[in-house]
């Protein structure tokens, strides 16, 4: 045998080229030409379809957010891919206690193993002192795909230009005498090596695995919320987030475990089919892209809502509230010199910076007839007048107001109104810094179907509610504004029917339900209700989603949550009516705050609401739903009780077959 294996490698360095002319047929040059064509575009795709904003491939990708070429190839990006390349191969000419094992004439250093330790205590060690290397793998994973390709095609085009100055006997004899496409794609070389240190393809080995190692730690740590722009943030640690997703940490972890024993069994690679047969060409080092590719967190990130991290509110006010008791505050009245330098540093000609230009507004204009439309300062001289377009704006003017023109009727314009909150006169029960104050916003419920693409309504904000740290979550509850509470949505006969019995259906169905930070809180304060929690949880559990937790809304305090500002948690009711709510501000109580404990919670702010005008005779409120009317061009139409009776009735019986729903509305 082994003087079998010595011939072999005597006629392999001796061998005529003509000996191992393999013949490539033009079948297999056009799969080559597709692979290479369409293994980038494979890749990217992944990517596309499978990321951190949207995993469907039943529904087409969102393009949009792809229009730029920054999207998909970044400078930085590239250079830092550059330098973990770099890394990787010098730590490969380091010995760091590696064995050595020599095979085909040449040794190998063995520290694959140690050199991936080094690298990992690099990246730890980075990470402590605020280089947030995780989480910017995972905000630039396509940038670092595009620059894995565009470096790992060059080395391919490199080792085949190279291969041309290399000894005879070092290539790759499969390779001989084929087309230039067939060469580029397999190698002409085995075992190319630089400056007899570097081989090539251990190198390229180990980079695959190095990579992967690094990808899997970052997406790992990211979808567990342990990493931010500011590095590694431990502290944060979940036990219950890991248990949340078992697989994303199951798969990680044999993935590592995988790629440690390649590594510490390296010596098994060197005689491996793959390191002493195959070519080192354009596909096997465009292989190591596909490591980079399909693996994304489907975890709905909490920096996508630049929300705070989880706070818990008794705690943290209550360290607050006791920094704020031990500090001093001077009752010292101020001298004019003193305030006189105040009001000169705190005035707005500080704001000017060296060199900057003066802007000096514009001489107006002798005569226009839109003041109320155009600033004073635009510059419209007289000649411009003339213009048709002036002059009809100069017409339409008299006849409707400039701010008609802009915003349309101010009694229908959406704005927030902020309702009266100085309750003058009230008595006051609480002194300032005795509790804490939350404003809490609501949005409108809207629909949305998974899996369909703009099947969700914008969100659009409801209203905001005022809340003390020692009101109940019940409390806040009760003071919810909701259109599905006040009345139930039933088909009936006729518009004269009797509707009484559907007003307030919040007493006909008191459950309901807020989710905050895993927990479901129930309110079961009528025996009617029912545990909206209980099948959610199951859900959950069946799913692999999570573990939720439940508690009772009516025992539960707002001080005793623990939440994050800015994030957005759901209000559930009414069976499937649900709120977006973002607990938006919080802050001490002060002597500018109402302290009159029996206010709260309030109704702090509040959505105009808009009013449904009916559809025939576009004049009085609409408070009937017609649907599936084949008189009507709509399929759903909104009537008030005139047109109603008038058009869908004779004698009090319905004109053809429809269905009809009473309309209500919050007043």
């Amino acid at each position: 045998m082994e003087g079998t294996q010595q011939n072999y490698k005597i006629h392999h360095k001796n061998a005529n080229k003509e000996d191992f002319k393999r013949v490539v047929t033009t079948g297999e040059v056009s799969n080559i030409i597709f692979e290479m064509i369409t293994q980038p575009f494979l890749i990217v795709g992944f990517h596309i379809i499978c990321n951190k904003t949207q995993c469907s491939f039943g529904s087409p990708p969102d393009f949009s957010q792809y229009s730029s070429l920054s999207m998909f190839f970044d400078k930085q990006a590239f250079f830092c891919y550059l330098g973990l390349v770099t890394l990787i191969f010098l730590l490969d000419c380091i010995p760091l206690g590696g064995k050595m094992c020599r095979a085909d004439d040449h040794t190998y250093n063995l520290n694959g193993f140690n050199s991936l330790l080094l690298l990992i205590l690099v990246w730890f060690i980075c990470e402590t002192v605020g280089f947030p290397i995780s989480f910017y793998v995972t905000e630039h994973i396509l940038q670092l795909v595009v620059s894995n390709m565009i470096f790992q095609a060059s080395l391919g085009i490199f080792l085949y230009i190279y291969s041309f100055v290399v000894e005879p006997n070092k290539l790759n004899p499969k390779e001989i005498g084929t087309p230039f496409i067939s060469a580029l794609y397999n190698g002409r070389q085995i075992n190319p090596r630089f400056f007899n240190k570097v081989d090539v393809k251990v190198s390229w080995l180990r980079l695959y695995i190095d990579t992967w190692v690094i990808a899997e730690i970052s997406l790992v740590l990211r979808g567990l919320n342990l990493t931010s722009k500011s590095g590694l943030e431990l502290n944060n640690i979940n036990w219950n987030s890991l248990s949340s997703h078992p697989t994303l940490v199951a798969l990680a972890i044999l993935k590592c475990t995988y790629c440690f024993c390649q590594l510490y069994n390296e010596s098994g690679n060197m005689n491996s089919y793959f390191t002493r047969n195959e070519g080192m060409g354009y596909n096997t080092a465009m292989a190591n892209s596909f490591r980079w590719s399909g693996v994304m967190e489907s975890i709905y990130e909490p920096e996508r809502f630049k929300a705070s991290p989880v706070i818990n509110l008794s705690e943290h006010f209550t360290n607050y509230s006791n920094i704020i008791s031990n500090s001093t505050v001077t009752t010292k009245e101020l001298s004019e010199e003193t305030l006189e330098s105040l009001e000169e540093s705190c005035s707005i000609d500080q704001l000017m910076c060296d060199g900057e230009i003066k802007i000096k507004p514009l001489a107006k204009p002798e005569n226009y007839n839109l003041r109320k439309m155009l600033h004073e300062t635009l510059p419209f001289t007289q000649k411009y007048t003339k213009l048709k377009v002036l002059q009809t704006k100069a017409m339409v003017e008299k006849e409707r107001s400039c701010e008609s023109i802009l915003y349309g009727n101010k009694e229908n314009f959406h704005q927030c109104v902020v309702t009266n909150h100085k309750e003058e006169g009230s008595p006051r029960d609480m002194e300032p810094r005795s509790d804490f104050l939350l404003n809490v916003i609501f949005y409108k419920p809207f629909k949305f179907t998974f899996h369909k693409k703009n099947t969700a309504g914008r969100f659009r904000f409801n209203h905001e509610i005022q809340i003390l740290g020692n009101n109940t979550l019940t409390q806040l509850r009760d003071q919810i504004i909701c259109q599905s509470d006040v009345g139930l949505q039933v088909e009936v006969d006729s518009p004269t029917s009797d509707i009484s019995h559907l007003m307030n259906a919040k007493k006909h169905y008191p459950s309901g339900c807020f989710f905050i930070e895993g927990v479901l809180y129930d309110d079961m304060r009528s025996p009617n209700a029912i545990e909206y929690s209980k099948e959610i949880i199951e859900w959950g559990l069946v799913r692999n989603v999570a573990d939720f937790k439940k508690a009772d809304m009516d025992k539960t305090k707002i001080k005793d949550l623990s939440l994050r500002f800015g994030y957005p948690y759901v209000y559930m009711h009414q069976g499937e009516c649900e709120h977006i709510m973002v607990f938006g501000d919080g802050h001490i109580l002060t002597e500018n705050d109402c302290l009159n404990s029996k206010m709260y919670p309030r109704l702090y702010s509040l959505n105009k609401q808009m009013c449904t005008v009916c559809y025939m005779c576009n004049d009085d409120a609409a408070c009937w739903i017609v649907k599936d009317y084949d008189r009507l061009p709509q399929s759903i139409t909104y009537l008030c009780s005139k047109c109603t009776e008038s058009y869908c009735t004779i004698d009090g019986k319905k004109i053809g077959e429809y269905k009809l729903y009473p309309l209500f509305v919050v007043s």
